[in-house]
């Protein structure tokens, strides 16, 4: 579950969910909402591709994460619409991401930040965090 925040400056994304996999695949989901909001896809067969990812702790893995997909959306023209992790642990993850061929942005988001950003699990293995979208 995630809610988006507007702000004139930035975008914020509130992220709950019950496993770190949900929150990787829910907050992926969250930054294409806000990167294409409603647009339809242009259309065609959804592709596949494979992305590693290695950082010093889980909330900096997450920002990496997001910021790759964030690449290539705007190397590749796609919408993610599915993360698939085959590893997922504090400082690394192996995922493939499903995408489709997208349209123009509705919104132009420079950079998932670090800022506020706190990726935080509980003993009954809820995990949660904030993002902030340099727009």
């Amino acid at each position: 579950m995630y809610e988006i925040v507007q702000h004139t400056a930035d975008i914020r994304i509130h992220v709950r969910a019950d496993s770190m996999e949900s929150l990787f695949a829910d907050a992926l989901i969250a930054l294409m909402e806000v990167l294409y909001e409603n647009a339809a896809d242009v259309g065609g067969a959804t592709q596949k591709q494979e992305t590693l990812i290695e950082s010093l702790d889980c909330t900096a893995l997450l920002v990496d994460f997001l910021n790759d997909a964030l690449t290539r959306c705007h190397v590749h023209r796609r919408r993610y619409t599915a993360a698939a992790f085959t590893l997922l642990t504090e400082t690394a993850l192996t995922a493939t991401l499903t995408s489709v061929a997208a349209g123009d942005f509705h919104e132009d988001v420079k950079a998932v930040t670090y800022h506020e950003a706190d990726v935080q699990g509980d003993a009954d293995g809820r995990w949660k965090t904030t993002l902030v979208l340099d727009i």
